[in-house]
């Protein structure tokens, strides 16, 4: 699986930037950016893949994930 870059270079000037995704399924592509990431879990089940840990994931969990760390989840 190939790594990409997720740029997010056009959200400037803000420490803090909230977004409700309600997609039926998680971004698929194996990325990483130098933004830190929170992930709460709010309705699914699934696989997570952050750096070297592959874990399950279920509703209700919370994940922090660090700047420039390689992540993908699948349901």
């Amino acid at each position: 699986m190939k790594l990409h870059l997720l740029n997010r270079s056009s959200v400037v000037n803000q420490s803090l930037r909230v977004t409700h995704n309600l997609y039926p399924n998680f971004l698929r592509i194996w990325h990483y950016h130098p933004e830190f990431e929170l992930v709460v879990i709010l309705q699914s089940t699934g696989t997570r893949f952050i750096g070297d840990s592959i874990e399950k994931f279920e509703e209700g969990e919370v994940v922090l994930i660090g700047k420039n760390v390689p992540h993908v989840a699948e349901r």
